[in-house]
C-alpha cells in the first residue's frame, strides 16, 4: 500500500495516457482560458460533468482526482451564478488541480485570488465606499467555511480586518 500511496503522491510519476487521451475529446479541454466565454453555459456545464465522469472512471491518478474533486466541494462555487459556470473552467484548471496535493496554504491562496471566488462570493460588486469594506463577504467565508469553521473563535472584528487584507481584490469584466 505504501508505495501505491507514494505513487499516487507523485500524480506526474503515474502514466495516465488513456485517461488524458478520452478526456481529449472533450471539446473544453481545447480551449484556453481567455476563450471559455465563447462557449454557451449549458455547453459548459454538460462538458464540465463529462470530464469529472471520464476523470473518475478512468483515470490512474486516483488520489489527485479524489482531492480535486474534495476541495473542489470545500470550496464550492454554484455553477448557477452569474459567470461562475465559464470561471469554473478557470478555478480548477489554475486553482484546484495544480494545488490539489499540495499545501492548503497554497490552495487557499490561489482559491482566493480566483476569479470564480471572487465573482461567486460578490468581490467583483462589492463598494468600498464610506463606512463600507470591499470583500467582506469573502472575508466571512474565508474565516467561516473555508478555514476556521463557524464556531472557529474569530469575532466580527476579525472579519472586517480580513475584508481589509482583501480589499482591492476584484474581477474586471
Amino acid at each position: 500500500v505504501g508505495s501505491w500511496l507514494d505513487r499516487q503522491l507523485d500524480p506526474a510519476s503515474i502514466d495516465d495516457a488513456s485517461c488524458e487521451l478520452r478526456c481529449a475529446a472533450v471539446d473544453l479541454t481545447h480551449v484556453p482560458d481567455d476563450l471559455v466565454f465563447e462557449l454557451r453555459p449549458e455547453e459548459i456545464e454538460r462538458q464540465l460533468v463529462a470530464l469529472t465522469l471520464i476523470r473518475a472512471a478512468h483515470s490512474q491518478r486516483r488520489v489527485l482526482e479524489r482531492m480535486v474533486h474534495a476541495w473542489g466541494d470545500h470550496f464550492h462555487i454554484a455553477i448557477g451564478k452569474s459567470l461562475c459556470q465559464h470561471l469554473l473552467v478557470v478555478h480548477e484548471r489554475q486553482a484546484l488541480r495544480p494545488h490539489a496535493l499540495g499545501r492548503f496554504r497554497d490552495l487557499l491562496r490561489a482559491v482566493l485570488l480566483s476569479p470564480a471566488m471572487l465573482v461567486y462570493l460578490d468581490g467583483r460588486d462589492n463598494d468600498a465606499g464610506p463606512g463600507h469594506i470591499a470583500n467582506e463577504n469573502h472575508a466571512r467565508e474565508l474565516l467561516e467555511l473555508h478555514t476556521l469553521g463557524a464556531d472557529g473563535g474569530y469575532s466580527q472584528h476579525d472579519v472586517m480586518d480580513a475584508a481589509r487584507a482583501l480589499s482591492g481584490w476584484t474581477v474586471a469584466e
